[in-house]
């Protein structure tokens, strides 16, 4: 019955979330192009994860290594508080910077991502382990396990090109899936403090007044957050915007127009909320950056009725409406033309 059940609902469910797309006339070519472009984020994908977790440990090591312990070990490193942490400290630290910088230089091989996954994941796991969850690094980790499944030596046929942009796909999907779970979850606090009659995330002095909490519970300045204390209105379209934007962001990895438009949006929208509420997201701009801003999907040409027609909601039903015109515009023949011909 399941299986019926998914039969049925797959296709209206597909063509719900890839709106309006525009014919491609040579889809092996454009494989191909895609094929070339995500093996090339992959290794800046990889790069930048050396580089982060270069950073990550450079800037957090003078606070661990005083340690003898972890006070909140995670379940991936509580192994380090049953050995002498300094031993387990460095590593794991040279482990996870050699496992990286192999992974940079060859991510074709699988067990250098392996490594570098398994290892990046337990720094991340570490630094969370104090009593506070810093999930900077989330969506990079996530990636990494995903592309542990990227197929060998894909170059070779149609089947290992289309499983290796499946992987990069999926990472895209997933990573998308985060910023709508979080525009969901605003949605629903937005209903209950409507019913309750409280403030919620769409009124008008709502980002406003967040920003000056924030402030005042972290002590510090932020280079706007004043300004839009003191002109609370000019919040409300980008704090809707903003949840829009996280909202419908699943629907974005079925529409390769929109991936380079939203990858800025997303840009954006971290760089606002650094200027406002000095929380900065550097490595989630980066993988905007790679996965969205230069996705391997985006097509050579984005016409401007393409892009508005890709748009969630928006487009969809501007489609919809083109649709019912085009149907109700088009001429009905009088006559067979099967008829005609049978008559002459």
């Amino acid at each position: 019955m399941k299986n019926n059940l998914f039969k049925i609902y797959r296709r209206p469910v597909l063509r719900l979330l890839r709106g309006y797309q525009p014919h491609n006339e040579n889809p092996f070519e454009y494989q191909k192009m895609a094929f070339t472009k995500a093996v090339s984020m992959v290794h800046y994908f990889y790069s930048f994860l050396f580089l982060l977790t270069l950073y990550l440990i450079f800037f957090t090591w003078e606070d661990w290594i005083p340690l003898s312990g972890l006070p909140q070990p995670l379940w991936p490193v509580m192994w380090m508080n049953k050995v002498t942490f300094s031993v387990g400290l460095n590593t794991l630290c040279v482990s996870a910077l050699i496992s990286t910088l192999l992974a940079a230089t060859n991510p074709k091989r699988r067990f250098f991502r392996i490594l570098s996954f398994v290892t990046v994941f337990q720094v991340v796991a570490l630094q969370n382990s104090f009593g506070k969850i810093n999930h900077d690094m989330y969506i990079w980790v996530t990636a990494g396990f995903f592309f542990i499944f990227l197929p060998n030596k894909p170059h070779r046929s149609i089947t290992k090109r289309h499983q290796y942009l499946t992987a990069f796909f999926g990472t895209q999907l997933l990573t998308l899936s985060f910023y709508t779970s979080s525009g969901v979850w605003k949605i629903a606090g937005v209903l209950i403090q409507f019913v309750k009659g409280e403030m919620h995330a769409l009124h008008p002095f709502a980002l406003s007044q967040h920003i000056a909490n924030r402030l005042l519970q972290t002590n510090y300045e932020s280079i706007l957050g004043e300004y839009m204390i003191e002109h609370p209105i000019l919040g409300w379209p980008l704090f809707a915007g903003a949840i829009f934007l996280e909202l419908f962001s699943v629907f974005v990895a079925f529409r390769p127009s929109l991936h380079r438009f939203w990858g800025m949006s997303l840009v954006m929208l971290h760089l606002g909320i650094w200027l406002t509420l000095f929380v900065p997201f550097a490595t989630n701009i980066v993988f905007a950056m790679i996965f969205f801003v230069h996705s391997p999907f985006l097509p050579e040409k984005v016409t401007v009725k393409g892009f508005a027609y890709s748009l969630p909601i928006l487009g969809d039903g501007l489609a919809y409406l083109d649709y019912l015109w085009s149907k109700h515009s088009r001429p009905y023949p009088t006559t067979h033309p099967a008829g005609e011909m049978a008559a002459d």
